[in-house]
């Protein structure tokens, strides 16, 4: 893949956002990483491009999510920022990206547009943000994102085309008019429009949920399972917001 004016713009090493500036004497620091749900590394700030990672050698891998191969994992080697790592998922009307990572190389657009291209990305909240406008650009889809988190963009959209603000509580992903099954929940917390994404029975969360085992209990034919959902690092509330639920889930 040939350098574009895009692959020297910079890019925070430690969350892994693109920003609109290539002068690093003009940007100094990150403000993804200056907010406290993130952070700046011991080192302190640095900045790379994406002309720069291809030279260093960074490359991205995948494999089916649990040997499911409607979902593909795909991540960066070396290690890149905060390890983000995005899922591709099939659906009969075109394949949707959740969540996005910075690192875009010429495998990794072959090996996609041989599974028919992306028909539309989706992104839980901020600190993936990484270099979405790349993906849409390369893949001419639209990107889904949540209007509350809107000033955590760091580049403009030149022709407004490519980003999609979903408003709403939920929206359905659809292609040409046809819905997707790809649904976007926005349960907010992590940051007021963090997203989880149902589909084909599963529910990808990201960061907007985490799961803490907190006991075990047998109620055959079901089995059932203690969990403890934590929104982490709640905004504005210097605290972690905690509810425990239980899942009942039936032994086939």
């Amino acid at each position: 893949m040939k350098d574009s004016n895009t692959d020297h713009l910079l890019i925070c090493t430690a969350c892994g956002t693109q920003f609109d500036i290539s002068d690093r004497n003009v940007l100094k620091r990150c403000r993804i990483c200056d907010d406290p749900r993130q952070f700046v590394p011991p080192t302190g700030q640095a900045f790379t491009t994406l002309a720069e990672l291809k030279k260093d050698g960074h490359e991205n891998k995948r494999k089916p999510l649990d040997g499911d191969d409607r979902f593909w994992s795909i991540w960066t080697e070396p290690k890149f920022a905060i390890g983000q790592r995005a899922i591709l998922i099939k659906t009969p009307h075109g394949n949707v990206l959740w969540d996005c990572i910075t690192y875009l190389d010429s495998e990794t657009i072959e090996w996609i547009n041989s599974l028919g291209g992306l028909a539309a990305i989706v992104i839980s909240h901020p600190h993936y943000y990484s270099t979405h406008l790349e993906w849409a650009e390369t893949f001419d889809c639209p990107v889904y994102l949540s209007w509350e988190d809107k000033m955590w963009l760091n580049r403009m959209d030149p022709l407004g085309k490519a980003r999609t603000f979903i408003e709403g509580r939920e929206e359905e992903i659809e292609v040409q008019g046809e819905k997707t099954g790809v649904k976007a929940l926005k349960l907010g917390g992590h940051f007021p429009g963090s997203l989880c994404v149902s589909t084909y029975g599963r529910l990808l969360v990201a960061d907007t949920l985490v799961t803490i085992p907190a006991g075990l209990g047998d109620c055959k034919p079901y089995f059932q399972i203690s969990l403890l959902f934590s929104s982490v690092g709640v905004w504005g509330s210097g605290a972690v917001s905690r509810a425990r639920i239980r899942i009942r889930i039936r032994i086939a």
